[in-house]
């Protein structure tokens, strides 16, 4: 077994999800008016048209009108307004 393939093992023998076992963030979209990452750890960048956050081995780049970052918490982060992209860099 490789070391990356640990937390993926871990998920599946405890049955945890996976991403929260391999730190990755939970992204919920809904319609194209809000957005919610958890497990981020921090915000990259913010504009009203440009948020990216940092998802430890992903950054999340949203891009879109009238951004708004309605609520931020240690483990998740609410955006608002007109969604036009969600990107996984």
């Amino acid at each position: 077994m490789k070391w990356r393939d640990i937390p993926e093992e871990t998920a599946h023998r405890f049955d945890l999800p996976a991403d929260a076992a391999a730190g990755l963030p939970r992204i919920t979209l809904t319609g194209r008016k809000r957005l919610s990452v958890e497990n981020h750890r921090g915000l990259l960048g913010y504009s009203t048209e440009r948020i990216e956050i940092n998802g430890g081995r992903v950054r999340v780049c949203v891009t879109g009108c009238d951004l708004y970052l309605r609520v931020m918490k240690k483990d998740a982060v609410v955006i608002t307004g007109d969604i036009y992209s969600v990107e996984l860099l």
